[in-house]
Order: C-alpha cells, then sequence, then structure tokens
C-alpha cells in the first residue's frame, strides 16, 4: 500500500468513524476528488473500493458513492490519535524470569550516550577499532559480493567457504583440530551459547561457571532455569579442587562448565596447562560437556597466543565458541562454534527453525577477508595499537595511584581490571557517580561476585582510547578519588 493511498484511505474511514461523513451522505466523484487531492483517479477508485468491501461505502449506478446506511458495529482499525488498549499477558515461567533480569537495552542506550558524548572518557569494555586498511577492505568486498548475492536461503551450518577459510585459520592460530563439517556458524556467541544451553540442559541440570562470571552467559542459565555453581579462579584458572569440593558436597554431577581459559572474563587470567589437563581429565571421568569461550584470544601481549583449550580434547567434550566482534566491529555479527559431529544436526535444525544464519553476503566477505590475508594482517596491527593502549594505561595507573591500586589480567585482552585498596562495595555507587560527573565512565564487577570482594573493582576497556585520554582519564580519575 503506498503513502498516498494509505493516507487517503484513512482519511475516510476515520472521518466516517468519526461522524463527520453520515451515513447516506454523497461522497465527491472519483474524478473530482483524484483533482482536489491530486492524485490519479485509479488510486482514488481503490481506495473507494477498499471501503465499500468494507461496508463504509455503498456505490449505484446512477446515484454516486455514498456512506453506508449499515456502518459497522466496531471500526476493523482504530483511530492511530486514540492510545490503544494495553493487556498485561500472562507471562510464562521464562517471561517472568527474563523481566526479572537487568534491563540490558536501557542499558545500552545509556552506555551508548556515554559514548556519544564529547566530554566524557569512557573506559567501556567491548569497543574496537577498525583499522583503515580493513575498512577499505571491507567496502571493497561489500561492492563486490552486493552484486553475487544469492536469492536462495543458505545452509544453516553456514556458507562452506568460510568454515574452509575458518577451519585453517583455527588450526594455524589456534591449534584447534577440526574440519568444515565441525564448523558452525551463529549470529553472534551468545547465540551458539543459547542453542547449546536449549539443547543439553533441563531445569534439574547442574552448570558450573567461572567466578567472577561473565554475565550474559549467567542469565542464559537462569532463564533457562538450571542450578548454577560458581567456582573461584585463581592465578592458574579455574580452582579444581573447589570444583570437585562443591560437587561432591551437593551430591551432582554437572551436565556443563563454562570457561574462559584463554583470558578469563573479567579477572584475565590464563589457565595453566596443568589445570587445563586436568580439567578435561575431570569432564571425561564425569561425561561433563565443556564450552570454551575463546572470545578474544587474538590479543595476547608477553609471548605468543596460547593454543585453544579444544586442541587438548581427545574424546570431544569441549564445544569451541569464537567471534568477530572483537576483531573486526562488534556489529558484525558472525561468531563460531567447533562441535563434536554429533552436535551438527540438532544444532542446525535449531538454527534454522529459529535463527537462520548470519548474512550471507557477509560471511563471503569474510571468507575472503581470511583467504587473503588482511584479516590476519587486521589482527597483527590492532595488536600492536592495543597493546600500546594498554602500556600507557598501565604506566598511567601506576604512576598517579602507586601502592593504592593492584592492577589484574593487563597481559591480554582489551581490558584489565582495576583494584581500588582504598575503596570497598560500599563506596561503588559513590565512586562510579563521582566518576562520572567528572567525565569519566568506569565499570565495577561487584555484582560479578557472590560474595563481597575486598577491594572495590573496575574493569577498563583501552581498545578505541586516543592516548590522551588515556592519561587524562587517569589523571581526573585520581584528583576526585583523593577527595572522597
Amino acid at each position: 500500500m503506498s503513502y498516498r493511498y494509505q493516507k487517503l484511505y484513512q482519511y475516510l474511514r476515520d472521518a466516517i468513524n468519526q461522524g463527520y461523513y453520515k451515513p447516506g451522505q454523497r461522497l465527491p466523484a472519483s474524478r473530482t476528488l483524484a483533482k482536489e487531492q491530486g492524485l490519479s483517479r485509479n488510486t482514488v477508485v481503490r481506495v473507494y473500493d477498499m471501503l465499500i468491501s468494507e461496508g463504509y461505502l455503498t456505490s449505484h449506478i446512477g446515484d454516486g458513492m455514498r456512506v453506508s446506511n449499515n456502518l459497522p458495529d466496531k471500526p476493523w482499525l482504530t483511530d492511530q490519535n486514540s492510545p490503544s488498549a494495553s493487556v498485561e499477558p500472562s507471562w510464562s515461567g521464562w517471561g517472568q524470569r527474563l523481566l526479572a533480569l537487568p534491563n540490558y537495552y536501557e542499558q545500552y542506550r545509556e552506555k551508548a550516550a556515554l559514548s556519544n558524548s564529547s566530554l566524557m572518557i569512557d573506559f567501556q569494555y567491548g569497543h574496537v577499532e577498525m583499522s583503515e586498511s580493513i575498512r577499505l577492505q571491507w567496502r571493497r568486498l561489500a561492492n563486490k559480493w552486493s552484486h553475487l548475492q544469492t536469492q536462495a536461503y543458505g545452509d544453516p551450518q553456514g556458507l562452506v567457504e568460510l568454515r574452509r577459510a575458518l577451519t585453517t585459520h583455527l588450526t594455524i592460530y589456534r591449534g584447534c583440530h577440526t574440519s568444515e563439517e565441525q564448523l558452525v556458524i551463529g549470529s553472534s556467541a551468545q547465540h551458539l551459547f543459547a542453542l547449546i544451553v536449549q539443547l543439553i540442559t533441563e531445569p534439574s541440570d547442574t552448570v558450573v561457571i567461572e567466578e567472577p562470571w561473565y554475565k550474559r552467559f549467567r542469565d542464559l542459565l537462569l532463564l533457562a532455569n538450571v542450578n548454577v555453581i560458581s567456582v573461584p579462579v585463581d592465578d592458574q584458572g579455574l580452582c579444581l579442587d573447589q570444583l570437585q569440593q562443591k560437587t561432591i558436597n551437593q551430591g551432582i554431577t554437572p551436565k556443563l562448565i563454562y570457561v574462559t581459559p584463554s583470558h578469563q572474563f573479567p579477572a584475565g587470567v590464563v589457565m595453566s596447562l596443568h589445570r587445563r589437563l586436568a580439567l578435561l581429565d575431570w569432564c571425561n571421568k564425569q561425561q561433563c560437556w565443556i564450552i570454551e569461550d575463546d572470545y578474544d584470544s587474538e590479543f595476547r601481549y608477553s609471548g605468543p597466543p596460547i593454543d585453544a583449550l579444544q586442541s587438548l580434547d581427545k574424546k570431544g567434550r569441549v564445544i569451541y565458541v569464537g567471534t568477530t566482534s572483537k576483531v573486526i566491529c562488534p556489529s558484525l555479527r558472525i561468531a563460531y562454534g567447533i562441535f563434536p559431529l554429533s552436535w551438527i544436526k540438532p544444532i542446525c535444525r535449531a538454527i534454522n527453525l529459529g535463527f537462520r544464519h548470519s548474512s550471507w553476503m557477509e560471511q563471503h566477505m569474510l571468507a575472503e577477508c581470511i583467504n587473503n590475508g588482511s584479516y590476519v594482517s587486521h589482527i597483527r596491527r590492532q595488536r600492536r595499537l592495543y597493546d600500546n593502549n594498554r602500556m600507557i594505561l598501565v604506566n598511567a595507573l601506576t604512576t598517579h595511584f602507586g601502592e593504592s591500586i593492584q592492577i589484574q589480567g593487563e597481559s591480554a585482552g582489551l581490558h584489565l581490571l582495576l583494584w581500588l585498596k582504598n575503596f570497598n562495595g560500599q563506596h561503588q555507587q559513590m565512586v562510579v557517580q563521582s566518576l562520572k560527573k567528572a567525565g569519566i565512565a568506569v565499570y565495577p564487577i561487584d555484582h560479578l561476585y557472590s560474595t563481597p570482594q575486598q577491594y572495590l573493582g573496575l574493569m577498563m576497556g583501552y581498545a578505541t582510547l586516543p592516548h590522551t585520554q588515556i592519561e587524562q582519564g587517569v589523571l581526573k580519575m585520581k584528583k576526585v578519588l583523593e577527595h572522597l
């Protein structure tokens, strides 16, 4: 329905409903109304025909177009200017649990407003820089593949060329054991996590997560109504002794364990080889599945990246999930999972039923980007940029704060943890709001622990901030905190 057609239709219908045109009243001839409104006669005739079919008008040869004497008792379309009634549904248990979670949409809008403010120095984690070379490459590929789009739906498992390219990339750079038959493309890591949880857990099952935890994954588990056990991490990763103790004490066997071994989120520690082997051995004995979230392993600054946990898995218990959102940009909704072959059919059925697949054009673009080497070149350039930003932030923090702080997780990734020794969780709101008034956005992590921590922890991202803003931001922080 064209805009002008719809506008005339709504005007006449509403005028009849509101009594401006009375029953039996004659309307202008189609030629006359078309001339008055600057429309084609065919448009007016179509509108009249629609109103006749709905019972608003009648037409008889020699008598013209008149308002019906038997108007519909209830107009089929309400007046757009009047507020529609809102009836609260009887939400399902899933819906009630969803509404009880934090409002991510409002949080996103608040963070977007902070980031768009020229007066705010935002240490937000997750922002990444798109280099000029990859931006130009992406533009060229978009132009190319926009002319080569297929008219059919694609394979729910993902574009085979992309799966083949990722197989080679993950084998070389992450040490993974995989094939294109085991790769599944999803719209995000969270998308794949949700499918995994839905496929293998029931409300009576137990899932283990690290503490501090990745909140969005934990919220997925709360939605699924499963039993969630959090296990602390130390400087070597997930504490296996506490995992064993908690499961033995509760007499349970976990169905699933979620870990971030290459750069624990948010603490930043790297799981040691000894701890990785012990975890694999324990999970094999317990017949427990492992999700390895390898969200930012491309950015390691002290030595080469450590091979994925999946590379050590001999029994097919690890499901590896990676994403492009930290490499190219968050708005590129492409993630990938390496699944045991027994998982492929149900995962693909779930994607086909509920999600389809990520943009086919962008999958082609990413595949070519990996195959021509620009993907790896971009990672190397960005690693140097982020490493430089990281060192500037660490140097500024140690220079201005000295012994009053502790820095954790700075050897990899796109963020670090700053522990303020002069403050604790009770001071969180005061610290965050005071810094915000001074034009500094920081992100506390107290809510990612089950118990209060000794010091107040702040997660600080540094990937996209100019060097001057990093230094100015730290100096402002010092001045604000000195007066609290």
